[in-house]
């Protein structure tokens, strides 16, 4: 097994990275655990995480990259700031694992786009002020169980901030 921690950037995807696929890798402990910033060559090509951890970091996860990719399956994504940010590129979220963060997920730019599907959202932040959704980008989440949380103490006006799409199909909430 691979554990990589204590680093400000835990793994770094930029020019000629593409076709890369990580299985049952830790990341922990650091400022951003997985990052694909902007500016590269040739670059960010099905990048995958299998069975993988992120967690007790500030962000698990930030694609910069507009024709970049990231895809995640049965990971868990525990106890970061802030979980998956899209400057401009993909984020695929599937049969995983999400919990007890401040600040959920945010696409800041058109043509950015996170989806979570099939996976269990644990929503640990009461506050009523707290938009775990926002940004100027698409997100999609479909078929998931969101438990606690701000789900279980705002109205909805209160999940999605800012200009961002947010389509919820077929998740519940309890």
């Amino acid at each position: 097994k691979i554990n990589i921690h204590d680093f400000n950037v835990g793994i770094k995807y930029t020019s000629y990275c593409y076709l890369i696929r990580h299985i049952g890798v830790d990341i922990f402990d650091c400022g951003t655990c997985v990052l694909m910033p902007s500016g590269g060559a040739d670059y960010g090509e099905n990048i995958l995480f299998l069975g993988c951890a992120l967690y007790n970091s500030g962000l698990a996860i930030h694609n910069q990259n507009p024709n970049g990719s990231f895809r995640f399956t049965n990971c868990s994504v525990d106890y970061n700031s802030s979980v998956m940010i899209s400057d401009g590129g993909h984020i695929f979220f599937d049969n995983g694992h999400i919990e007890g963060v401040h600040e959920y997920t945010s696409t800041t730019k058109d043509g950015s786009y996170i989806s979570v599907t099939n996976s269990t959202l644990v929503m640990n932040n009461t506050e009523s002020s707290h938009v775990p959704f926002k940004g100027g980008g698409d997100m999609l989440f479909s078929n998931n169980h969101i438990a606690g949380g701000t789900f279980g103490s705002v109205n909805r006006h209160n999940l999605v901030g800012d200009n961002s799409t947010v389509k919820f199909d077929n998740s519940k909430s309890y």
